[in-house]
């Protein structure tokens, strides 16, 4: 799963402006990991708390975050089929609670 995940926050070639990214998504690890584990703990929270909770202050950022994880199968907005809803809802698909016990 970890090929994934560098893939998600864009980890690759580190020649030129890759490089440049590469260098930048390795910054974020900490940041997708911290989220995960918040949403982990934290069960039905919309973006912008599990971002405040894993100390992420910019919300685009938190956004791109939750998105790569969503797109991994590792978390999923429990509230995005739903046509009133007004927030996200996350919390972790089987996949990424195996993940993260196998991490922590």
């Amino acid at each position: 799963m970890r090929c994934a995940l560098e893939e998600c926050v864009g980890v690759g070639d580190r020649e030129g402006l890759a490089g440049q990214q590469a260098e930048s998504a390795q910054a974020d690890e900490p940041r997708w990991l911290g989220l995960l584990f918040v949403i982990g703990a934290n069960r039905g929270l919309s973006t912008r708390a599990a971002g405040r909770m894993a100390g992420i202050r910019s919300e685009r950022q938190v956004r791109r975050l939750v998105a790569g994880l969503a797109n991994l199968g590792l978390a999923e907005d429990t509230n995005a089929n739903d046509p009133t809803r007004r927030r996200s809802a996350w919390r972790l698909t089987h996949p990424g609670m195996e993940w993260l016990l196998n991490v922590g």
